[in-house]
Parts: C-alpha cells; structure tokens; sequence
C-alpha cells in the first residue's frame, strides 16, 4: 500500500526539480506545504500569487487546487522595471538592481509555461503577466493570497490595499520575508486586523475573518496544529541522511494471562525497515500476566532490531495512570503505536504500512486502521460498521468528536512526539481510548489507513462488555459532559448531538439516573 500521490508527496517532488528554484530562495518545502496543506484543509478554490519567480510555491499551492476543481493564478510582468524605486537604505537598494539585472526574465516565463505541462497543471494554473495592480483588475472572489517577492514597504502595501478588498470572508493571507523591515511595517498593520494563523522567522499566515470569540478559539486549535506541521517539516527540510526510524509498541497489560502471548506474538512478527521497541506497562495483575511476561521476554528468540522494556507493575495504578506512565516512556521515539494486551494484530505490515502513510502526510498526527471484533463468545468475526463508511484518507477533530470512528487504541499509531503536548490537566478525568485521540487530533489530522488489520477481542473481563446498553449510554453521557468541558466547549456542537442520540436511547429514566445513582468512571 503506498501514498507516492499524497499531497505532500507531490509538493516535495515539486521542491526536488533543480529547474524550479526560486531565485529568492524564499520559498521551502516547509512554507510550501503549509500553504498547500490550507488549500486543501479550507476546501480553497481561487489562489492567487503575486511574483511567480520558477513557480515553486505557484505549482506546489496548485497541487491542492487541482483537488480541489479551482484555479490558481501566478501574478508576474516577467520584466525588469527601469529605474523601479525602492524604499530600502542605498546599500540594499543597489544589491537589489543588481541582482534583477542579472535575470533573464524571458527564460523564467517560458520555463514556467513549460512547466504547467511537466506537472500536468496547465488546466489549473494561468500565468497573469501583467503588474499587480493591472491583474488585480480581472480577479474577484480569491480564496488565499501570497504576496510573495516584494520586499519594499509600498508595493506589499499596494498589492494588500489592491486585493483585500477582493478577498472573500475566511480567506487566507501569506506575507512572504517578514523578516526584512518594509514587509515587516505592512504585515504589522494587518495582522492587528485579521487573525493569525501562524508567524515564522520569514513569513507570516493571517485569515480575513472577524474576531469574535468563536473565530479566535478555532484559530487557536488550527494554529496549533500549524506549527506542529511547521517544526516537523523544518527537520525533513534540514535532513542531511536518512536515520533508521525507531517504533515504540506500547502495551497496556492487566489481567490478561489468557491473551498476552497473542499478543506480543503478532508484534514480533512485524516486518519492515525500522527499530522495534517494545515496551509492556504491567499495573500489577491479579492474575499470572506479570510471570508470563517475563518468561516471554527471556525466552523468546526475536529479531536484532527488536528490544523489549517491561516496565511490571509494583502498585495497581488504574487505567488512567497506566496511560499515562506508558506514553511517558514511549515519548522518545519517531512513532508510537498502542495496544491493549488482550488485543492482537492480524497483519505482519502494519507497522510498515503505518510508516509510510505518516512520512507520506505530516500533517497527521495519529493514523489508526479498521479493527475487526472478535466476540470470544460467539466465536465470529465482525467489522466496526461505523468505518466501513469512513470516505476519504483524512479526519479531523469535528470528525471524531462527532462519532467515535477509531474505537480501539489497538489499531492506532502516533506520532510520539506529541506525547509531550498532552497538559497534565488531561489525566486527572477518565481518558479511554476516545478521549485521547480526540486531544491528540488537535496536534495533527487523523489518517485513515482502509485496512483492517487489528483484532479488538470481545470477552467477559473487558471494561466495556459487562455493561448493557443503557448502562454504556448514561457512561458516555457523563464523559462527553467532562470532555467537553476540557476543551472549553469548541466543539460543542458535535459533542451536544452525541449526548442528545444517547439521552433519546434512554428515555425519561436518565433524569431519575443522574439524581439518584452516579457514575463511578474507575
């Protein structure tokens, strides 16, 4: 299974072609991305950029637009303008001619048409050769603005007094070289108007949209993941070699004598170019899990590039602390995946495949694939309906506090990192499996790899299936009341509709319920 046409993929293929380096080097993969990763996140139709240069970001912005059926239109006279002023200091003003004297501005135009075709965007990209303020005549309704390659004070503040005014509400801005002053004394003035979506050393994203409440604590989260993506680009940028990728396996273990063999068995069995780490979080057992574990690891033959930790249990920590104790310790690797020790994996790749669905989008912070149930009882196998009907290879976090689509940490794989990020505040509630990947989609998107290839074992011991419905409704009722409060009611919406569904299955008695019985969550 391989994602070589992701968007992410195709922006760095982009990034790779020497004939496409933009003269002012302004330009990386990491801004490109970032860029392209809004386009398709906001659905964006009409790009418009100003100063086309090779077309680096031109092309890889419209990678996103071609998904999206719009168009993008790269804004540039292709000429040198004699005796152009600069507000900059003499010294600079001079670097600058003599640096546009030495561009043969013919070859880039005609290189950049040749180049709509190499990357099958003649459909989708129109180059503009007109000044700035000519085009700005032709173009309404524009979805993302990039001002890119003008560095004096009056020309960023042409263009932005020339086109915001054609931007529609939610529209993005990129402020290209806020680091040189003339740029920085334009952006300064409009970013106090618009909202900030993300500022770096050279460049600079805002969104025409009103500052209300409800705007900024979504800018927040949205923010948030940008600069998530944003450092984690900058290291693919500045990857000098390739370095064997280290996966964590984390296991969570407690009473399951029965199931923990299957399940360190599917684990070792994994194959792929990677480091395996293993590492088993007892929470002192009742039963024989701790002695089983043990003899396993010291009599088990495993690969070189598989290692084990058990970290046994000397006190029961409960659910929620075991949790927590287990990401600490898996928070040093690449990636992170997670599973119940009663659990177990039915695919020898998965580890593999997670890999390369996670280097092919890096704006996912957690990828999961299908789980089947495995009712003991019954002795059948069952797929999770709800994603069966899952459309698409990316979700996010209105998504899944929605409907909880994942269902099982046994079937998800994280980008460990971001361990770090979770607030202390996070475990002092009941977190299951839910819970913590609705706060990890707020690092990152959630990939959806369309594979079933986890078994989620239903027996009588597990948390969940000596409760009857009723039971497991007034249970996620209280939840999602405690979740919503922790993320400061953003997604209420999605989390009101949920509790509605539940309150509906049971009818008039939830009243009686909550005044006369509470929930005990451990």
């Amino acid at each position: 299974m391989k994602w070589e046409y992701s968007l992410f993929n195709r922006v760095k293929d982009i990034q790779s072609r020497s004939v496409i380096n933009d003269i002012g080097g302004c330009d990386p993969l990491s801004k490109c991305f970032i860029m392209a990763y809004l386009a398709s996140y906001f659905k964006l139709k009409n790009y418009v950029e100003i100063g086309v240069d090779n077309g680096r970001s031109l092309f890889s912005v419209a990678q996103a637009v071609k998904d999206n059926n719009g168009k993008a239109y790269g804004i540039d006279p292709y000429l040198l303008v004699e005796d152009e002023e600069y507000d900059f200091e003499e010294i600079l003003k001079k670097r600058v001619n003599r640096f546009l004297e030495g561009i043969d501005f013919e070859n880039m135009y005609n290189k950049v048409l040749m180049n709509t075709e190499v990357f099958k965007l003649s459909k989708v990209v129109e180059i503009v050769r007109k000044t700035s303020t000519e085009a700005a005549l032709y173009l309404k309704d524009i979805d993302m603005l990039h001002i890119d390659g003008k560095y004096d004070f009056e020309s960023v503040q042409d263009d932005i007094n020339n086109y915001a005014p054609l931007m529609r509400e939610g529209g993005i801005i990129v402020f290209d070289c806020i680091n040189w002053d003339s740029v920085k004394r334009c952006y300064d003035q409009y970013k106090n108007d618009y909202i900030i979506l993300l500022e770096t050393n050279n460049f600079g994203i805002l969104m025409k949209k009103q500052k209300n409440q409800k705007n900024l604590n979504g800018a927040v989260d949205l923010s948030k993941k940008l600069e998530n993506i944003y450092y984690r680009l900058l290291e693919i940028d500045n990857k000098t070699e390739e370095e064997k990728i280290t996966v964590n396996v984390g296991v969570l273990a407690y009473n399951h004598e029965k199931y923990i063999v299957d399940c360190l068995n599917s684990i070792i069995k994994q194959k792929g170019d990677f480091n395996l780490n293993i590492i088993i979080c007892e929470d002192k057992s009742t039963d024989g899990t701790a002695g089983i574990v043990e003899a396993y690891i010291n009599n088990v033959e495993v690969g070189k590039n598989v290692t084990f930790e058990f970290l046994k249990g000397k006190v029961n920590l409960g659910m929620v602390k075991n949790i927590k104790r287990l990401l600490k310790a898996c928070s040093k690797s690449r990636y992170t995946a997670l599973m119940d020790g009663d659990d177990y994996w039915a695919d020898e790749n998965k580890l593999q495949i997670h890999i390369e669905f996670m280097e092919s989008h890096p704006q996912c912070s957690i990828s999961f694939d299908d789980i089947l149930f495995y009712d003991e009882i019954e002795n059948e196998y069952n797929f999770y309906n709800i994603q069966q009907q899952i459309k698409g290879d990316i979700l996010t976090t209105p998504d899944i506090t929605s409907i909880n689509f994942i269902g099982n940490i046994s079937c998800c794989f994280y980008y460990s990192k971001y361990f770090d990020q979770i607030p202390n505040g996070f475990f002092e509630m009941f977190v299951g499996d839910w819970m913590l990947n609705i706060e990890f989609s707020l690092f990152g998107e959630i990939g959806h790899v369309n594979k079933a290839m986890t078994v989620y074992r239903r027996h009588e011991q597990g948390i969940l299936n000596g409760m009857n419905d009723n039971d497991k409704n007034k249970k996620t009722i209280v939840l999602i009341d405690a979740y919503n409060k922790f993320l400061n009611y953003t997604y209420n919406e999605q989390f009101s509709n949920i509790r509605k569904f539940c309150e509906l299955k049971l009818g008039n008695k939830y009243l009686e319920y909550l005044i006369y019985r509470p929930i005990r969550l451990e």
